[in-house]
């Protein structure tokens, strides 16, 4: 290098005119060499300065500057002879998270087996590989949109001799299930491959890189085959299947069942001296779920549990009549309709995948709010079922809204 300055700086302070040849590794260089250059000839008179000498400086500059072998030539992926029709999946998009983008590829070439020439994919990396997966495989995008997120993609070749070089190429994809803009990741795909190939072969690394795409297609199809019936990150949706528990085969507790009202035999604790309460119930509600993948849909079965404990609930002697005993009973109807207010809430909300469990918290916890004040007002209006006039007003109140819901099942 030093040398071609020298050389330069002689031809241009002694007017002579360099005859060389301009060295290029790729296209970009010939066409900006070419354009530079004729550039120059047309603003030679303007600057008076003669262009073989511009040409000089151009040619060192090259020399220089120009392409070597740390910078990346083109390769380009051979597209596959056969391709699969996936069931479940369609490929979205390539996300590169490689660390190196430089480049996919280290090779050796013949006459200089020793120095690396780095290869980066024609038309970029993710448009290349996009383009062969959309060789691979058969895109139905009705089916579940997965991207390829790419941590490693590359090849590197060591030298086998004058004539030969072998090569790793180290691979690790994470394939991810696109789901409301919720990237999920479903499996990892990591693979190492070798070869060994003669430096005149120039398809043997090309071909290791693009069956390493081919070869993780394949697996992840057969994975999701396997598991589309039983892995709830692939499911596409959710399905609530509502169920309201009336088995009273437990000694203690007593469920909500509309044809079997409470009794005085239902009341087991003892009662509370003192006090303004002539009989108290203590009822609540509880939601037991148990969910299964049901052809992509997870189905959330639910129980109800509208229920009373007979052993915290109690009456005193004297108020053990007709009237005292609905008073209570409207407390448990009370339970029961705020427990149906909760299975609507849930059904009119837009429920997915990603964010059934916390919805149900929510609404969960908001209807025992509900319920503590509403079981207040009623005690509150009612004056704890002292005033008739009020009484009457609650029990139709509470009688036409749970109509209403019997109505819509």
């Amino acid at each position: 290098m030093l040398f071609v300055l020298i050389l330069t700086f002689y031809c241009i302070t002694n007017n002579m005119t360099v005859i060389s040849i301009c060295l290029s590794y790729t296209t970009v260089n010939k066409y900006f060499g070419f354009l530079f250059f004729q550039l120059m000839r047309h603003f030679t008179d303007w600057i008076k300065i003669k262009y073989y000498r511009i040409y000089a400086v151009l040619i060192s500059s090259f020399l220089l500057f120009g392409m070597n072998n740390s910078q990346a030539q083109v390769i380009e992926l051979p597209m596959p002879k056969k391709s699969i029709t996936p069931t479940e999946f369609y490929i979205e998009k390539i996300i590169d998270e490689r660390l190196n983008q430089s480049g996919v590829a280290k090779l050796l070439f013949q006459g200089n087996p020793n120095q690396h020439v780095i290869f980066d994919l024609k038309n970029g990396f993710k448009t290349s590989l996009m383009k062969y997966v959309e060789k691979s495989i058969n895109q139905n995008m009705s089916l579940r949109p997965v991207s390829i997120r790419v941590y490693k993609y590359n090849i590197a070749e060591i030298s086998q001799g004058k004539n030969a070089a072998a090569g790793d190429l180290d691979i690790h994809f994470s394939f991810e299930f696109n789901r409301d803009g919720e990237y999920i990741k479903l499996i990892e795909y990591k693979a190492k491959v070798s070869y060994t190939r003669s430096l005149n072969d120039n398809f043997a690394a090309t071909n290791a890189l693009a069956k390493a795409i081919s070869q993780s297609l394949i697996y992840f199809n057969t994975w999701i085959n396997s598991q589309s019936k039983s892995d709830e990150n692939l499911a596409i949706g959710v399905k609530f299947n509502f169920k309201n528990y009336i088995n009273n085969e437990a000694v203690d507790t007593l469920f909500y069942n509309s044809k079997n009202p409470l009794t005085w035999l239902d009341f087991k604790s003892k009662p509370v001296t003192g006090g303004n309460y002539a009989a108290t119930i203590f009822s609540f509600f509880a939601v037991d779920s148990k969910n299964e993948l049901v052809n992509s849909i997870v189905e959330l079965n639910i129980n109800l549990k509208v229920y009373l404990v007979r052993s915290f609930s109690w009456v005193k002697d004297f108020a053990r009549n007709s009237y005292t005993l609905n008073h209570e009973q409207r407390h448990f109807d009370i339970v029961k309709i705020i427990s149906e207010r909760f299975k609507s809430k849930l059904l009119k909300e837009q429920i997915t995948v990603a964010n059934y469990e916390g919805i149900i918290s929510f609404e969960y916890i908001e209807s025992l709010r509900e319920l503590d004040k509403m079981q207040k007002l009623y005690d509150s209006e009612t004056q704890n079922g002292s005033n008739p006039a009020m009484q009457k007003i609650w029990n139709e109140r509470i009688d036409k809204e749970l109509a209403g819901f019997t109505a819509m099942q």
